[in-house]
């Protein structure tokens, strides 16, 4: 018992996949570039960035792989405006990184979904499932060090930093280290970040923000960034209000 309070807290909700899927379309389409190199932080077991393994539809517009079991309907509110890509690499990081090929790994995860919970809990057996056929790396180290080699100079696509729900937890350095290697590496190469965190600016009980920043040295211009809107903690649903 004593053991597993040590535990720190794992909840890799793959609701938060279709955050992340509206912030690409969003830099997809202000890129133009449909090559994307997704690297998250604080990944936990990396199931969202399996996020083109799942399946996602509303009125007018799907995405995905269509016979998924993972489906998200429409988990995106607002004027979605879908964008074709390829992930064509994916990795991330974490303290504590949770390997979802395991026994002991998905046991972890599932002891994290509150008991009545059930969308959430059938939503994650089916993601590990998907995770078991097709396993993503995910490195032990703070964003701050894993950023600095995982940000290559490859010219091939967009590098796509992803977080959602991990920088309330990061001591202030932490956020000021990985905010400078962002606007180094952005200063010489372009690259995109999606995030979906709290606004420490906003009132108590708001929702996670969804934003995108996308550095374009190439033309001159000045960072891109955009408030795109906000989202459930777990996800789902996804409100968007930017035009």
């Amino acid at each position: 018992m004593h053991a597993a309070l040590a535990v720190p807290p794992q909840t890799n909700e793959v609701g938060r996949s279709a955050a992340l899927l509206a912030g690409l379309f969003d830099l997809v389409a202000a890129s133009g570039v449909r090559r994307i190199r997704l690297l998250e932080v604080g990944a936990s077991a990396g199931l969202n960035l399996l996020l083109d393994h799942y399946a996602y539809r509303g009125d007018s517009w799907q995405f995905g792989f269509t016979d998924s079991k993972i489906q998200f309907v429409d988990s995106i509110e607002g004027p979605v405006q879908p964008e074709h890509f390829m992930i064509t690499s994916r990795a991330g990081c974490d303290l504590h990184p949770v390997d979802a090929t395991t026994a002991d790994g998905r046991l972890l995860l599932t002891s994290f979904v509150w008991p009545f919970g059930l969308d959430r809990h059938q939503r994650l057996s089916l993601a590990l499932a998907i995770a078991a056929v097709h396993p993503v790396r995910i490195d032990r180290a703070p964003a701050s060090r894993w950023l600095r080699y995982a940000l290559t100079d490859e010219p091939d696509g967009l590098p796509v930093v992803w977080h959602s729900i991990t920088q309330m937890y990061w001591p202030s350095d932490e956020v000021t280290a990985v905010e400078g290697i962002l606007s180094c590496y952005g200063a010489q190469h372009r690259l995109g970040e999606v995030s979906l965190e709290f606004n420490p600016d906003s009132p108590r009980g708001a929702k996670p923000e969804l934003r995108t920043r996308l550095w374009d040295p190439g033309s001159g211009r000045p960072i891109r960034e955009r408030r795109l809107g906000t989202a459930h903690d777990h996800g789902i649903p996804v409100t968007l209000t930017a035009s």
